[in-house]
């Protein structure tokens, strides 16, 4: 366990999360982190110990401040982790991201609620995915079977104030998964924060110009989830040959890269050169890519930070190898976490191409102003938010509940290993 710097503030805040790569969930955890440490609260790490980290994060999260506990929670093991040492004055909120390791942090309060006060909660990040609707890793009857059971925990979890929600559509897709009505929804939003600066009209009069004409992508290479990464790079090749201008950049990385770079290499070499990979980029140096960029068609949160840079930002369609949008920010502003058809994408491009400039300025100030929401975001959100029981003990039914799904899914994994075919992830 590495040291950490404990301060005299009552305030800690455990992440329970493996991998610190980029991406939306660690964008949101890396800014919680930063605002943390300006306030001088504890923060604490769980995670294995071979624990990957981007080196643009590196700096923030091995710099002795933080304190890192290993975990064990594969092959075998439910759960171990080092010991943690909590003061009594300190009031404890655990941080989870899927349902396996909200049951983990439920451990966690389990064995220390007695020596401080503390508080532990579920912050769904995505609208489907096995990783939140644990169900779904099984099929037939066991699949039933588990979701009746989920839906009543899902239901407690909810009336005990456990679960907070990244968007609107995540408290709908739950809502709907399990036939459960949400109270006050809204008070359950936890608002991204992302501390932007006023709208740039120099910058936006000077990509007006489009004397050349770049279009951004944002987002890990997990097809189908992100397809339109795919169907993107293909309307850009057509496009190419009638706009000899154009330039693409994509940027982030993940395991379905290869399945990219051939669709890429279908291409002509002269198109190839205009398609950037960028890999892996800082959140905190995005705004150096939206500022030379005159489009912005990403999913979810690449949508906002591109509009906060004052991109023109079109939401694309997730699930779906072809690039279909929703239309132009602000009237697309609900569509960041869509799954329904849209309409192709190269009206839009071309549309942007061949607008005026004074429109192209307008379309900017309009993506900047949808998300602007500078004064009301609060990085801390989280720390005002406690348990309606909060000394109330997780049952050992639970715990033998959870532990079964988790063996279940690793013999499914055994035999899907032995078959040669693709693992479950998330658990």
């Amino acid at each position: 366990m590495i040291k950490s710097k404990i301060t005299d503030k009552v305030s800690t805040i455990v992440i329970l999360y493996d991998h610190m790569l980029t991406g939306g969930i660690e964008n949101y955890i890396i800014n919680l982190i930063l605002a943390s440490k300006k306030k001088g609260y504890r923060i604490i790490w769980i995670s294995p110990v071979d624990r990957k980290i981007a080196p643009e994060f590196k700096d923030i999260l091995m710099d002795d401040y933080i304190t890192i506990i290993n975990c064990y929670k594969r092959h075998m093991q439910w759960f171990k982790y080092d010991d943690i040492v909590f003061n009594t004055n300190e009031v404890v909120r655990i941080l989870s991201f899927t349902v396996f390791d909200f049951y983990r942090s439920e451990q966690i309060r389990k064995k220390y609620s007695k020596k401080c006060e503390m508080h532990s909660f579920y912050l769904i990040p995505h609208f489907t995915g096995n990783p939140y609707f644990i169900e779904r890793y099984f099929n037939g009857k066991m699949k039933s079977i588990i979701k009746r059971i989920m839906q009543s925990k899902i239901n407690g979890m909810i009336k005990n104030n456990n679960i907070v929600f990244f968007s609107k559509r995540h408290i709908k897709s739950l809502s709907d998964n399990y036939s459960i009505k949400i109270n006050n929804a809204d008070e359950k939003l936890l608002a991204p924060y992302i501390n932007i600066d006023p709208f740039d009209y120099n910058n936006a009069d000077e990509r007006s110009e489009r004397n050349n004409f770049n279009i951004i992508t944002i987002g890990r290479f997990e097809f189908p989830h992100k397809g339109y990464i795919i169907g993107l790079v293909k309307t850009f090749a057509k496009l190419k040959q009638k706009y000899p201008f154009l330039t693409l950049n994509i940027i982030g990385y993940g395991d379905n890269e290869q399945q990219l770079l051939n669709v890429i290499k279908e291409t002509s070499p002269k198109i190839q050169e205009d398609i950037k990979l960028i890999g892996q980029v800082s959140p905190l140096r995005l705004s150096e890519y939206f500022r030379k960029s005159h489009l912005n068609i990403s999913v979810a949160g690449a949508v906002i930070d591109g509009a906060h840079c004052g991109v023109i930002s079109l939401p694309a369609r997730h699930y779906t190898y072809e690039c279909e949008v929703y239309g132009y920010l602000p009237e697309s502003k609900d569509s960041i976490l869509s799954d329904i058809p849209g309409i192709p994408v190269d009206v839009f491009i071309e549309e942007v191409i061949n607008m005026s400039k004074q429109n192209f300025i307008d379309m900017c100030k309009k993506s900047y102003d949808t998300f602007d929401t500078r004064e009301t975001n609060n990085p801390l959100y989280i720390l005002d938010r406690k348990n309606i029981e909060n000394q109330k003990q997780i049952s050992i039914v639970d715990i033998i509940f959870i532990k079964i799904i988790y063996r279940l899914l690793q013999i499914k994994n055994k035999f899907r290993s032995l078959l040669g075919k693709n693992l479950d992830p998330g658990y």
